[in-house]
């Protein structure tokens, strides 16, 4: 690793890939008990663990893992936007949530199969950022106000919105940012705050798999 990356971006990197253990455990525990947003939810963990575990082995090995990252983002995108077709209530919104991720999984593939660069697949990333916020702002514009709690702020829902939000509008930020750094050291403190984000999004899916099976009535 570069001398000059400061070691507590290398301590972030580390915290952020065996973070995601957190709400693999706890979906494990609770899965018959999730209700089927939930259960996608969980699906959508599963995929980051074997992807982290993947990429992680071959960084190790110092093999190159380039190629996992454009193969990921799909299919998170796909997972999630599972998890948005279960939330969402009205059929025009289930259509729209299948169409948007079904046209640019299409495009993804295509440019994956193109172009072998990580500038493609940074602003594929924040193509992904940018849809999956739109489900979430969409969610919150149509159906939060249905959820029949006192306290929003704990609803299993509400945090996985929210953390679903935090996480992929600040992406947004740094994958539009990557393929214009020249600088090197630049690079590692947008990746850094990357890994920060993760660290957040995976404690927000944690909160939400734990809340899950004690929160919700089991509805599948």
């Amino acid at each position: 690793m570069n001398n000059d990356y400061p070691y507590i971006f290398e301590i972030i990197q580390y915290v952020a890939t065996f973070s995601i253990l957190i709400p693999f455990c706890l979906g494990a525990y609770a899965y018959s008990r999730l209700t089927k947003p939930l259960k996608f939810l969980f699906l959508s963990v599963i995929t980051s663990v074997l992807f982290e575990a993947t990429t992680f082995t071959l960084y190790l090995y110092c093999a190159n893992n380039l190629f996992l990252f454009g193969s990921f983002n799909i299919v998170n995108l796909c997972s999630l936007s599972l998890v948005f077709y279960h939330l969402l209530e009205r059929a025009r919104f289930k259509w729209l949530v299948l169409s948007v991720t079904t046209i640019t999984s299409i495009y993804f593939s295509y440019c994956y199969l193109i172009y072998d660069d990580i500038l493609v697949d940074a602003e594929n990333k924040a193509i992904t950022s940018i849809v999956i916020s739109v489900y979430c702002i969409l969610y919150l514009l149509t159906s939060v106000d249905k959820l029949n709690v006192r306290r929003i702020e704990k609803h299993p829902y509400f945090i996985f919105i929210a953390g679903s939000l935090i996480y992929f509008l600040g992406t947004l930020f740094v994958f539009f940012l990557i393929p214009r750094i020249a600088s090197n050291k630049s690079y590692m403190l947008s990746w850094g705050i990357h890994c920060a984000l993760n660290i957040v999004v995976n404690i927000s899916y944690s909160y939400s798999l734990f809340r899950g099976f004690s929160f919700l009535k089991r509805d599948s």
